[in-house]
């Protein structure tokens, strides 16, 4: 994370992507488990949208922790048209502990 003035800064991305092959609900559910228990290690909260194979994911957290998932999630085989959509910092706001999950 960026430190200014003794405050962090939180790094946030938001991309969109398209899955090669339609998730079930067991494999999404595996994708979530693996997801939280990495995501929690590297102080990572965020948000994951999926439906009919459409992926919208907004990843927060220490900059270079968000910076290393998102060239993974680049270079996921699994996924392809991701497109960037926007990059931000921004100092920390009580940010909800929230599990990823999906409905």
């Amino acid at each position: 994370m960026v430190t200014t003035k003794g405050s962090t800064v939180l790094h946030s991305v938001l991309y969109v992507s398209t899955a090669q092959v339609l998730f079930t609900a067991p494999r999404m559910e595996e994708l979530l488990a693996k997801s939280r228990t990495s995501n929690a290690r590297q102080q990572i909260t965020g948000l994951l949208l999926y439906r009919d194979g459409a992926f919208m994911q907004f990843l927060e957290g220490p900059e270079g922790a968000v910076e290393r998932l998102f060239r993974r999630i680049k270079a996921d085989e699994m996924k392809k048209c991701k497109r960037f959509i926007v990059e931000h910092h921004s100092p920390p706001c009580g940010m909800l502990r929230i599990s990823l999950g999906y409905h």
